[in-house]
């Protein structure tokens, strides 16, 4: 699908309506194609009008919506017309039945401390199976680097019972602190199928903590995480 683009004051703007954007997050994901999907209103707009840097963040994503009636009106007074605002208070619900129904997974990032979390467990509630891997506050070291920032775009992964899995996740562990003793982990107790992951890991000095499987439902229902 083309998308067609409309240029308000500088910003490439797809008029795309809400169906067809949830298609072409479908096409991104089950090509495996790292996408950036953003959306803009007037006062975004503005901004971007008086910064170049932002405006060209805009314009390199793979699609722009419109977010606001003030875009809607921009583009009509060039001859133009957007059929619909797409407002994340609104399509939120959509994108979580669709990423639930598909085993996407979801992380939540920005507002104040406590709103992401906030958000996850409503969506949990009216969706049990949606993925949330993760939630953050806006509030933190964004700088190229930072532990904080990089904490925040690590990938999560998956670890077999293997001892080649083991070796590796010890390898990522160690690519955050070479101190062991600077790690707590927890580990849902699962009788035999985790004793070997248990004896590698304190044989390395790890510190490791086994969990009942109620306290690990309990945990993820309190911070709104479908796995741990």
């Amino acid at each position: 699908m083309t998308i067609d683009q409309i240029v308000i004051l500088g910003v490439n703007i797809n008029p795309i309506l809400v169906e067809d954007l949830e298609l072409q997050i479908d096409k991104f994901i089950e090509n495996k194609n790292q996408a950036l999907i953003l959306n803009v209103n007037v006062n975004c707009l503005n901004i971007a009008y008086k910064n170049s840097w932002l405006r060209s963040f805009l314009n390199k994503s793979d699609i722009v919506f419109c977010d606001g009636a003030g875009v809607m009106l921009g583009a009509r007074l060039l001859g133009k017309t957007i059929n619909e605002r797409i407002t994340y208070a609104d399509w939120i619900w959509q994108l979580a039945e669709q990423a639930s129904k598909k085993d996407y997974s979801i992380y939540l990032l920005g507002a104040r401390p406590g709103i992401a979390e906030s958000a996850a467990k409503k969506l949990i509630e009216k969706f049990p199976d949606l993925n949330i891997i993760g939630t953050h506050h806006g509030y933190f070291d964004k700088s190229i680097g930072s532990h904080e920032n990089e904490m925040i775009i690590k990938k999560p992964f998956r670890v077999n019972n293997t001892m080649e899995d083991y070796r590796k996740f010890v390898s990522k562990l160690q690519s955050i602190s070479k101190d062991h003793s600077d790690f707590l982990l927890g580990l849902e107790a699962t009788g035999i199928y985790g004793e070997n992951l248990l004896t590698f890991l304190t044989d390395r000095d790890f510190s490791v903590k086994l969990l009942n499987p109620y306290q690990i439902k309990m945990y993820r229902e309190g911070i709104t995480m479908k796995k741990v």
